[in-house]
Parts: structure tokens; sequence; C-alpha cells
């Protein structure tokens, strides 16, 4: 099995090892093949909604509402921009309007593992937040007169089962479509480059955990 870090090597080396795993007969069968460990424990769950986009699909876009991110955004070039965070952030702090957000402790629901894993998580905390991340978007979505007649995660989950194809008998714990099956497998050339090339974090909550860890006396030992 091949594992990797997807936001840590470049994409050269990532079809490197595609490659790699093509020409020792590596993929297709179960316990093996590659995993590409995403940023976050839901991002393969936005993938199959078919968020795939990058920062590629903001420009021309004039009003923007944020969750958890500093990305790095010309908010010179909006018109409005919401932030909806656990705390005061250097983007929040440049925003019209600022949105108590709540952090992964208080979650409930499911999310899609790197495997396509189906897990359920439960809130371990209480935040006294008035709404819910999920929630503050589904007001945003009523003022644009687009109504969701959810009233927790539940409701999400099963019109995802209903909309989602990838979802539809999807059970807690059991992976989303068994083993995938290659389709056109092929050799991908690969010119000369950087393996590595590490993409800066831009979860706000991450990045403050990150701060706030000891850091070893004698980085290099």
């Amino acid at each position: 099995m091949i594992v990797f870090n997807q936001n840590l090597i470049t994409t050269d080396a990532a079809t490197l090892l595609a490659d790699i795993a093509l020409i020792s007969g590596h993929i297709g069968t179960p316990r093996d093949g590659i995993l590409q460990v995403k940023a976050k424990n839901n991002s393969q769950g936005l993938v199959d909604l078919g968020i795939t986009e990058g920062a590629e699909a903001l420009e021309g876009v004039k009003a923007l509402v944020v969750f958890g991110e500093e990305a790095d955004i010309d908010t010179d070039a909006l018109e409005f921009l919401a932030v909806c965070d656990t705390h005061m952030t250097s983007l929040a702090a440049k925003a019209d309007v600022v949105i108590p957000g709540t952090g992964f402790a208080s979650t409930d629901g499911t999310y899609t593992n790197t495997e396509r894993r189906l897990q359920f998580v439960e809130a371990a905390i209480d935040e006294g937040v008035l709404l819910a991340n999920w929630e503050v978007a589904a007001e945003i979505s009523h003022v644009f007169e687009i109504d969701h007649d959810w009233e927790d995660t539940d409701d999400i989950s099963m019109e995802m089962d209903d909309m989602v194809p990838s979802y539809k008998y999807a059970e807690l714990d059991e992976v989303l479509g068994g083993v995938l099956t290659p389709a056109d497998a092929k050799l991908v050339p690969v010119a000369d480059g950087a393996f590595v090339d590490p993409l800066k974090c831009t979860d706000s909550l991450m990045n403050v955990i990150a701060e706030r860890l000891p850091k070893p006396a004698n980085p290099t030992a």
C-alpha cells in the first residue's frame, strides 16, 4: 500500500507514485493500492459532493462567506466578506460580518475518511454558540429563498443518501463502493522536478492548536 500526504508532495511526485503502483501491480485489489491522505478528515466527503475546485474558483467573486479558514484572499477585490470562525482571525478582522462558529469538538454527524469509509462523530462539548456551522449555511441559503427541511444532521445525511449515488446504500463503518476498479490505467511521463512542495495550512483553528503545542528543545534532534 502506498500512502502519501496530498498537501506535502508535488503533483508530479504523486503521478510518479501512481506509475510505480501500476508497474508493480499494486492497484485494484483489496488491501492494496494508493491512499492519498487529504488535509482534513472530511475532505473526501466534499469531493463526493462535487466540491473539487480550489482558489481558482474565486476569480471574479464579489461576495464571500469563509468558514474557519485563513486563506490568502484579496479582500480589496470583494464588495462583501463574512467570516464564520471559532475566534477572531486576521481575515475575520477585515470582514464586514463575523459569525461565531463551532469547532470540531462540538460537531455531530458523519465524515468520509481517506479510504471512503463512512464514520460517525458525536459532539464532545457544547460551545454555547447559537448556530452550528451547518445551520449558518442553511440560514444563508434561506436568505436567498432556498430552504432546506433540515432539523438536524441526520436529515442532511438522509438527503445525501437520496441525492448522491455513492451514498445511496452507504452504511456506517463500511467503505463506499467497495474496492475501486482502475479505469484505463496507463503510465504518465513525469518530468524532472521537486518531490516535496508543502502547502500552507489555512485552517485557523488547526493553526492555533499547532502554535500551542510544545516544541522540541532541539528541532534537529
